[in-house]
């Protein structure tokens, strides 16, 4: 049916859901659809994806008009399980650093999710690293309301855990094939010129692994959005001082340390944006106490330096995962962007981490 999920379908749906109906709790009356101003977003819901449909629907409730997000999720689907029980289960937790949610309903083969629309902030604005400083409470709020909470009753099931059997044996066989990616990667010039002068060091840290830096680890855990690009992070009033920053398409959240969101937020940024690089440091020593301070704020205060906990998160990550999708990207697609960055910070931050 993938395939046949149209507006028509859409408009048949609404009825028979009661999707109206949704926006009394919110509103105070029911949601009159305005067919005319229908808007597909995304639609991988066929093949090969059998993934999710995303529309903007424009909806007037008494005298007010707005527009709302419904997502369509094929069910069955690992990361779409993982959304859909975000959204169902873990409602009422989240809500405030998610969009709205009128309306979950299920059927066969999807859930139909009816939403607020929280705008990705990369949709309306040229993006700039000051930003991170509205961006990073939002975080910190978020992080805060599961940090070192593990209910396995609720999560075992659906969500990645770091220290489950299967993460643990996925991080070490990822470490494994960066090493083999390695090796293939000397053989190709392009490549080779860029690993080469880091093959023996990454040779012997690798050795030290799966874990590099525990400290990461004992600093906490929680749930994680881990996929923080500007796209993925939603705002509806960027005009004022303080943001309210929803974060948007929850497939990839994990319960893992931290601070790894806090790289996934930060640290992909610079290093494809090397325009900005001189504002780096300065930028992220302030990004970086305030997520301590903001925390601290919830109740969570760390007992190591929270720049080295940045550090020691940022190359864990990249020795677990990053090394190994851009060396084989490299080698799949040509495309080395970010894996002269990765290196330096291996380098440099490795260094001073005493990593080597």
């Amino acid at each position: 049916m993938g395939d046949e999920i149209n507006e028509e379908v859409i408009y048949k749906e609404w009825e028979e859901y009661g999707f109206d109906k949704s926006f009394r709790e919110f509103f105070g009356g029911d949601g009159t659809l305005d067919k005319h101003k229908t808007k597909c977003l995304k639609n991988t819901l066929g093949y090969p994806h059998f993934k999710s449909g995303v529309w903007e629907l424009q909806v007037t409730v008494g005298k007010q008009s707005f527009p709302v997000i419904l997502k369509i999720m094929k069910k069955g689907r690992a990361g779409n399980e993982i959304e859909i029980n975000i959204y169902s289960k873990l409602r009422e937790t989240m809500q405030d650093v998610m969009p709205q949610i009128y309306s979950v309903r299920s059927d066969d083969d999807y859930v139909w999710v009816l939403t607020e629309h929280a705008q990705p902030i990369s949709e309306q604005t040229e993006f700039h690293p000051e930003y991170f400083m509205k961006i990073v409470p939002a975080l910190a709020e978020m992080h805060s309301r599961t940090f070192n909470k593990w209910h396995a009753d609720l999560y075992e099931e659906w969500l990645p855990f770091y220290h489950s059997d299967t993460m643990v044996k996925k991080r070490e066989h990822m470490m494994g094939e960066t090493l083999r990616y390695l090796d293939e990667g000397m053989k190709q010039a392009d490549l080779s010129a860029v690993l080469e002068p880091h093959y023996h060091l990454l040779q012997k840290i690798y050795k030290k692994g799966p874990i590099f830096f525990p400290e990461v680890i004992e600093a906490g855990q929680c749930i994680t959005h881990n996929d923080l690009q500007m796209r993925n992070v939603g705002c509806n009033n960027l005009n004022e001082s303080q943001w309210y920053v929803k974060f948007l398409d929850w497939e990839s959240a994990q319960y893992i340390p931290c601070w790894f969101d806090m790289v996934s937020l930060i640290g992909v940024f610079f290093g494809y944006r090397q325009d900005f690089k001189q504002d780096e440091d300065r930028i992220l020593r302030k990004c970086v106490q305030l997520y301590a301070n903001e925390m601290q704020k919830h109740g969570v205060k760390f007992k190591k330096d929270p720049m080295e906990l940045y550090k020691m998160a940022y190359l864990q990550r990249v020795l677990e995962y990053d090394l190994y999708f851009h060396i084989k990207k490299g080698l799949d697609r040509k495309v080395i962007t970010l894996l002269p960055v990765f290196l330096e910070k291996i380098e440099e931050w490795g260094k001073e981490m005493r990593l080597h």
